[in-house]
């Protein structure tokens, strides 16, 4: 004799309507974070191109400088080439910093973000399991509330029945 399926129970459609509310707002989260993380790699990169654009218009009217003291053959030539030679070596070194820094910036951002699919076990798991644990904690609570009123019922009616038969023989 084939076993009897328990019907669905109708609050499923809810429950699942909730957590997929749940994990489409965590999802839409993480993506607001990797897109405010971009958001700041680009600012960081336009920050450092701005800085390094200003080193090099330094750099620039310091060699128009030298280059007039050139034209002029002062004796301050040499030294002025010397200080020149300092200054594009230290604004190298800079230039590689500031893109060094920025390279490793961004690295780490790419690095740290979260990929959708593997963020299911460790952001959304525990969450959809705890819920439906507290889902079938309380489908328990009502089943064994209506199991115990179905026999008080069925006792009551008992009772009516034989009084009403009682009544009926007497």
């Amino acid at each position: 004799m084939p076993a009897k399926k328990k019907p669905t129970p109708e609050y499923a459609p809810s429950v699942h309507s909730e957590i997929r509310t749940l994990v489409e707002k965590e999802i839409m989260d993480r993506q607001n974070q990797i897109h405010d993380a971009a958001r700041e790699a680009l600012t960081t990169i336009s920050n450092a191109a701005a800085a390094a654009t200003n080193v090099v218009a330094v750099a620039a009217a310091e060699a128009v400088r030298v280059k007039a003291l050139n034209d002029s053959t002062s004796s301050e030539d040499h030294d002025s080439l010397v200080e020149l030679k300092v200054l594009v070596v230290g604004i190298k070194t800079d230039i590689k910093e500031l893109s060094e820094g920025t390279a490793q910036r961004i690295t780490l951002l790419e690095n740290n973000k979260l990929d959708i699919k593997s963020s299911y076990v460790s952001l959304y798991k525990q969450t959809i399991d705890k819920l439906q644990e507290e889902q079938n904690s309380r489908l328990k609570d009502v089943e064994n509330k209506m199991n115990l009123w179905s026999g008080g019922l069925l006792a009551l009616q008992f009772t009516i029945g034989l009084f009403l038969w009682f009544l009926g023989n007497k």
